[in-house]
């Protein structure tokens, strides 16, 4: 059984690739492009920089580097059949683009309060955990660790105020608004036109169930 699924499965991918070869290759080579200028990029950055911007260059760095990885889950997708994955991993692609837009286009401030809203994202984390710790059998948090979590959230508030508790409230500043949105920073780069293909791959799934 194990040998007929595995002869069933190449051959569906044959067929795949015999239909969908040329644009499976172009996506990977372009991968394969992006992957090299961004790591020349990088590499003449962190030669060159007179570190004026660090927490920006390390910001989109790594928003690069993650979003060529999920090119290429979306490539492994694409060419096992599994579209709807796919464009799920494509939603998140597009998530990235976004943000690295926006941190882009306002410096090295933005990209600071970025960094700096992990310890938000950490709070809320932690929150998370003690509430399920007991059900799901976890060892509880050492009280140094709380304590630690609390204080860094604190002086993340203090600095930046209530706003940054929010999900997006590394970018309520810059939008000016006490609850920001991922919509209101894709307004603010000019690329919302880009969510109806997932609202619309999202109402196929449902609409066609099988």
């Amino acid at each position: 059984e194990l040998r007929s699924q595995h002869r069933e499965s190449a051959g569906f991918q044959r067929r795949l690739y015999r239909r969908w070869g040329v644009p499976l290759g172009l996506l990977k080579m372009l991968l394969t492009i992006s992957r090299e200028y961004g790591g020349s990029v990088n590499q003449e950055l962190r030669e060159t920089s007179t570190s004026n911007a660090p927490h920006l260059i390390e910001v989109l760095t790594r928003l690069h580097a993650r979003a060529c990885q999920i090119v290429d889950e979306i490539l492994v997708l694409l060419t096992a059949g599994f579209a709807d994955g796919a464009m799920a991993r494509w939603r998140t692609l597009h998530e990235l683009a976004v943000i690295a837009l926006f941190i882009g286009e306002y410096g090295e401030d933005l990209a600071e309060q970025y960094v700096l809203h992990q310890h938000v994202e950490s709070k809320r984390a932690m929150r998370d955990y003690i509430a399920c710790q007991a059900r799901l059998g976890y060892d509880p948090l050492e009280a140094s660790e709380i304590e630690a979590t609390e204080r860094s959230y604190t002086e993340v508030i203090a600095r930046f105020g209530s706003p940054f508790r929010a999900q997006y409230g590394w970018a309520a500043q810059q939008l000016r608004s006490t609850q920001p949105s991922f919509s209101d920073i894709e307004r603010a780069v000019g690329i919302d036109h880009f969510r109806a293909h997932y609202r619309m791959a999202s109402h196929n799934v449902h609409a066609n169930p099988k």
